[in-house]
């Protein structure tokens, strides 16, 4: 009995490969966002320390160059923030584009597995066939040998 052999295996395992790739930059992709997101979760977090410390110094009577000192680390704190959301918004234009490349990739790969899967199913079908004729031929022969006389009678 012939064994199946899809023509196409070395596609399908590349397009597999393309699809394990995908996946692995799109983890990336999104562990980068993550990372961005909880840094600029920090400098949020920093800011409000600051303004809560501002007003302390406003209760105590600061003197004008602890203000002058607080209201430039709050106005970079402000560029700081500023900035990260921008690296953010990148970060996710950055995570669509490899969540459609992931996707195409599995698109791809499953084209090749339904192909694969009708010519399985083909051979399949074209082995059971070949397995009924031999059949009916052994039963031809069997039933021409049992209608001849045998030799003696």
């Amino acid at each position: 009995m012939a064994r199946f052999r899809f023509k196409l295996q070395k596609v399908l395992d590349v397009r597999r490969s393309f699809e394990d790739n995908a996946k692995r930059e799109f983890g990336e992709a999104k562990r980068v966002l993550a990372q961005l997101t909880g840094a600029l979760e920090d400098l949020i977090d920093q800011r409000e320390c600051l303004l809560i410390e501002m007003t302390e110094h406003r209760k105590q009577g600061a003197i004008v160059m602890q203000f002058q000192d607080d209201i430039q680390r709050e106005w970079q704190f402000r560029m700081d923030i500023r900035q990260q959301k921008h690296r953010i918004r990148k970060a996710q234009e950055e995570l669509e584009n490899k969540r459609k490349k992931l996707v195409q990739a599995m698109k791809d790969r499953k084209i090749m597995e339904k192909l694969r899967e009708r010519n399985l199913q083909e051979f399949m079908e074209s082995v059971r066939k070949e397995e009924l004729r031999f059949s009916d031929e052994i039963a031809g022969r069997s039933s021409h040998f049992a209608d001849k006389p045998k030799i003696g009678e």
